[in-house]
């Protein structure tokens, strides 16, 4: 996993961004709001990766594999652990 989009960072959304932020990885939280938006929001970000699982709705058909969108496509996948990192396939105009 690295910097996806070439801006130079990674940068991560997850519910929980504050843990993140404190050991130097940029992070903002996921929205709580529709896949649309969140993706949306994601590209004027510049996120490469989300994390999951999530309680935010709109992301939960990706994480159980209910649904596709060619805008997340699975990255990592911790052993182990139920921890996903999923890339986020836009960019900020998207």
């Amino acid at each position: 996993a690295g910097d996806v989009n070439g801006d130079g960072e990674i940068i991560v959304m997850t519910e929980d961004p504050f843990m993140l932020n404190y050991v130097g990885f940029r992070a903002l939280m996921t929205p709580n709001d529709d896949l649309d938006t969140t993706l949306a929001v994601a590209g004027r970000y510049r996120v490469d990766y989300i994390v999951m699982p999530t309680a935010r709705e709109a992301l939960v058909p990706i994480y159980m594999r209910e649904q596709a969108d060619p805008r997340l496509t699975l990255a990592l996948a911790v052993p182990g652990a139920r921890l996903e990192l999923y890339q986020v396939n836009i960019g900020p105009g998207d």
